[in-house]
């Protein structure tokens, strides 16, 4: 794919897609990358809180420059028993 091609395809939106836990690894990291480049938002829930950073960077390393196409949510675990709803 060119450059211009990467270009056109990021400067649509496609939606939202949530990404939960293990965005920090490789695969985690490159999934996202390939979604914000792809044109969509992704929404990243962290599996600690703290880890915006480790993610950027991660995605750097991926080859995405996230921009406005990614957010961070903070998702409370379900304890064993609870009723989530």
């Amino acid at each position: 794919m060119s450059t211009e091609n990467v270009a056109a395809t990021s400067s649509r939106d496609h939606g939202t897609v949530l990404v939960t836990g293990g965005s920090t690894g490789l695969v985690g990291s490159h999934s996202i990358a390939r979604l914000i480049t792809d044109g969509y938002r992704v929404r990243v829930t962290p599996r600690e809180p703290g880890q915006q950073r480790r993610i950027l960077a991660a995605l750097q390393r991926a080859g995405a420059e996230p921009a406005d196409r990614l957010e961070f949510a903070v998702a409370q675990p379900v304890r064993d028993g609870a009723d989530p709803a």
